[in-house]
């Protein structure tokens, strides 16, 4: 299988992006080490005050927390409190969302952990996940968007990309 390399990965900036996420769409669990304040520059050099994450795994860089991923760490913490925050594992994935006038990869922390995937589990070849929604695009009506989904395997069913596809497209449809 042919190696890709994102293009920010290049840039190797200092915090956690989509672009390091897994490109079949996978997602990842961590564990808090610590949240704190911190000082970070922006594209233009300009520095503001963040809330920054820190991962017990090594390898991983920081993650800067929006409100929204905040909200969701001090559900799954039980405390607002971001020195009380180490220890907490949180399943990270990538969605798209509306900003600055485009659409985005923004990364996302979910409200609850599932199991990991279990190590000698392969993962699912992002060609077929392509396949997959361009069958669903190119349904026709209910029935056959129906029939294409059915006859999907699970782990296709269950890809975020492939239920996004269908449910945009049921929309359509109707």
């Amino acid at each position: 299988m042919e190696t890709l390399t994102h293009w920010r990965k290049v840039r190797n900036p200092d915090y956690l992006g989509s672009y390091a996420m897994p490109p079949d769409g996978s997602e990842i669990i961590l564990t808090i080490n610590k949240a704190q304040k911190e000082s970070v520059a922006g594209t233009d050099g300009k520095k503001e005050d963040c809330l920054v994450i820190h991962f017990a795994e090594p390898g991983w860089k920081p993650m800067i927390l929006n409100s929204t991923n905040a909200k969701v760490i001090q559900k799954l913490a039980g405390t607002p409190y971001i020195e009380r925050w180490g220890g907490v594992k949180v399943q990270i994935y990538t969605a798209k969302v509306k900003a600055f006038g485009d659409v985005h990869d923004a990364l996302r922390i979910r409200t609850f952990v599932t199991e990991s995937k279990p190590a000698n589990q392969v993962p699912i070849n992002p060609e077929k996940i392509i396949d997959a929604c361009l069958n669903i695009e190119g349904s026709e009506s209910l029935e056959q968007l129906r029939l294409i989904y059915n006859g999907l395997p699970q782990e296709i069913k269950d890809h975020p990309e492939v239920i996004a596809a269908g449910a945009k497209r049921k929309g359509e449809l109707k």
